[in-house]
Order: structure tokens, then C-alpha cells, then sequence
């Protein structure tokens, strides 16, 4: 059984794959917690991908207990890098898109990350990462209008707000919403016009708030970073 763990900003995903299918998963920051999801299963070797370090006793924990690779830029992968600058690359933007390729194999893939930032991330048929594109994402944009001005207030969103907002609030709303909807909604134009048909992949925190409300077809898959891990770990 391969232990894949992804390690974000805010908190840790970890999966379990036997027989490279996700059986088990974990999300959390605790590591008691993290010790008791583990306790009991028979693992063979891990793999951490990890954007930052807040999260030192639950990657100490690991390496002490099993074999464990940590994702880095001299990483086997099962994908063609042709990123102009491999060394400045996030990690675990790499491991969603062959999570992609592993899921939609021999097809275009497009993962669009929605979460502190957003990213684009494109994969071709042939297995080739070229890159894509980073904008900001909802948090940053509530956070800027708020942080770098005088008078607007701080701002969250529930649910999908009215187009035309009726108040300083609702303005910040719609105009964050239907911000990165339409951008969202152009860039896929955008991808599918240069290389026809596509897979669209969301994944992210924010995914869930445009799912159903673009008009292109996407798909939500919330383990691709991990589905891509395990394929990696696979190779190594």
C-alpha cells in the first residue's frame, strides 16, 4: 500500500492506494490524528509533496517510520517537462497534471486549481507539461480590495451572489464572482480554440462555487495532486 501526501498552505491531504486505486484519505493539520488514520495499515513506501514547512512533525513522523520520497525537481515523472523554468515550478502543480494524465490518459488535460491562487495547468496527449497560467485567487482578491484601500470592508462568500449587487458588500461579490467566472470561462475558450478538445479538471477549495454555473464542460476531482503522487511513486 503507497502513502501519497500533499501537504498545502493551510493543511495536509494524505491517500492510501492499493493497487493504484484510492482506498483510503486523510485531511488535517494534527499529527495524533494523522497517527491514527495510519495505525494499522501494512505500508510500503511514501511519497511528500510540500509547499511549505509548517508541517514538520507529520513529514518527520513519516520518514522516520517508512520509506519516503520527497518530491523535487530531479523527481523521475511519467510526463515530458517543458516549463522554460523547471526549477521555479511548484511541485504539486506538476503532480495534478499527471494526476490528470493518469485519469484522462492520451488526451489534452487542462487541472484549474482554485484555491489561493488560481492555476492553470495544461498537459498534452503526448504527455508533455507546458504550463500554463497563475491569477489570484478569491481570498487574495477579497483581501487586496480590502487591505489596499481605505473604505472597503472585508468581505467573504457564502454562495453565488446576485449579478448586479445593491450594496459596498455585494458589490465586492459579484464583482470578485463573476471576475473569475468570466476568466475561468475565457481561458478554456481560449485553451479549446488552440488545441480543440479538451478535459477540464477542477480541483481546489474553491472549485464547488463555479462547477455548475460555467458553460464550458469540467470535471471536479479534488485527489488529483494525489492520484499523481502515487503515479509518480509508482516509477520510482
Amino acid at each position: 500500500m503507497n502513502l501519497t501526501i500533499d501537504i498545502g498552505n493551510t493543511r495536509v491531504k494524505a491517500g492510501l492506494f492499493k493497487d493504484g486505486a484510492l482506498t483510503e484519505l486523510w485531511q488535517g493539520t494534527e499529527l495524533p490524528s494523522f497517527i491514527n488514520f495510519l495505525k494499522g495499515m501494512p505500508l510500503e513506501k511514501a511519497i511528500i509533496c510540500s509547499v511549505n514547512n509548517r508541517f514538520e512533525k507529520i513529514i518527520e513522523y513519516i520518514r522516520i517510520k517508512h520509506p519516503t520520497h520527497i518530491l523535487n525537481k530531479a523527481s523521475p515523472l511519467p510526463v515530458t517537462n517543458k516549463y522554460a523554468t523547471p526549477e521555479t515550478l511548484g511541485m504539486d502543480r506538476l503532480a495534478a497534471a499527471v494526476g490528470a494524465k493518469q485519469t484522462y490518459p492520451n488526451e489534452h488535460n487542462l487541472v484549474v486549481d482554485l484555491g489561493t491562487c488560481i492555476t492553470y495547468d495544461f498537459i498534452t496527449e503526448h504527455g508533455e507539461y507546458l504550463g500554463g497560467g497563475i491569477s489570484p485567487g478569491m481570498l487574495l482578491r477579497f483581501r487586496a480590495m480590502h487591505e489596499l484601500t481605505n473604505a472597503l470592508p472585508s468581505v467573504e462568500l457564502g454562495s453565488a451572489p446576485n449579478f448586479i449587487g445593491n450594496s459596498t458588500q455585494s458589490c465586492m461579490q459579484s464583482g470578485v464572482y463573476f471576475g473569475i467566472k468570466h476568466e475561468l470561462e475565457g481561458n478554456i475558450r481560449e485553451y479549446r480554440e488552440k488545441f480543440g478538445q479538451i478535459n477540464v479538471i477542477f480541483c481546489g477549495g474553491d472549485a464547488n462555487f463555479f462547477e455548475s454555473s460555467l458553460k464550458a464542460t469540467i470535471f471536479v476531482n479534488q485527489h488529483l495532486t494525489l492520484i499523481g503522487l502515487n503515479k509518480i511513486l509508482e516509477g520510482i
